[in-house]
């Protein structure tokens, strides 16, 4: 076999050709409306801006779905050559994992509540719901929502539980009067509420003026997804508006 050469080497290097030939595993999670395999391909308000800027960055892959903390715990100690759809950025992961350019932005978090709830009468921020003691609000278990929100939560004085469950299951222990409250983008509580809508409960949504803006979402991949990859993919992602 002939050797290949310094300017040959740098030509290859430069076009790509050297990026890994297996499949990127690309995981995320069955989540109305964010994410959603249907029809043979993948959906949702993340899903197709994902998939096409995959597309268009001519990305060799494999769709896998996995519960949140399985994916993520995968991608952060650097086992696998993946990407996860649509992740918040935060200092922790960015010392794990690398990230894309942004493709989403949320809408502002809002509070899903049962309407029939008269605990949550007067308040009218969010800062507030989370300074109520004697208010149960569940969240699910390592999620984050942004760096502000985030700092709220974590000095709240409502009792906050954190629980490995999906967030439809979150938005059913509001309904049961488990919780009170539950925080979720706008977009994500609006699908919940339709979901529930034959549960037999009315479910209401909390804006509070004080919401910080949504978080913008990323790719987040493992160690391994090499730079070749990465540039090609933030190339190819339309930044949100």
């Amino acid at each position: 076999m002939k050797r290949c050469t310094y300017a040959t080497a740098l030509i290859l290097l430069l076009t790509g050709s050297f990026a890994r030939a297996e499949l990127l595993l690309i995981y995320y999670e069955n989540r109305v409306p964010y994410t959603q395999f249907r029809n043979g391909a993948l959906g949702g308000l993340l899903g197709e801006p994902a998939m096409a800027a995959l597309t268009r960055a001519g990305i060799m892959l494999e769709l896998r779905e996995a519960p949140f903390n399985r994916h993520m715990a995968l991608i952060e100690k650097n086992l696998e050559y993946a990407c996860a759809v649509g992740r918040f950025k935060t200092p922790e992961r960015l010392m794990l994992g690398k990230f894309s350019q942004p493709f989403y932005r949320d809408r502002p978090p809002v509070a899903l509540v049962r309407a029939d709830n008269t605990k949550l009468k007067g308040i009218n921020s969010l800062q507030a719901l989370l300074a109520t003691p004697g208010l149960r609000l569940v969240q699910p278990e390592g999620y984050s929502y942004g760096e502000v929100l985030d700092s709220w939560m974590n000095n709240a004085k409502a009792q906050l539980v954190r629980v490995s469950e999906s967030n439809l299951s979150l938005a059913r222990m509001v309904v049961r009067r488990l919780a009170d409250a539950s925080v979720f983008a706008a977009e994500e509580a609006e699908g919940l509420q339709a979901l529930l809508r034959d549960e037999g409960v009315e479910l209401a949504l909390r804006h509070y003026p004080d919401a910080p803006p949504g978080s913008l979402r990323y790719f987040f991949c493992s160690k391994q997804v090499d730079e070749v990859v990465m540039r090609r993919l933030d190339a190819a992602i339309i930044a949100p508006k």
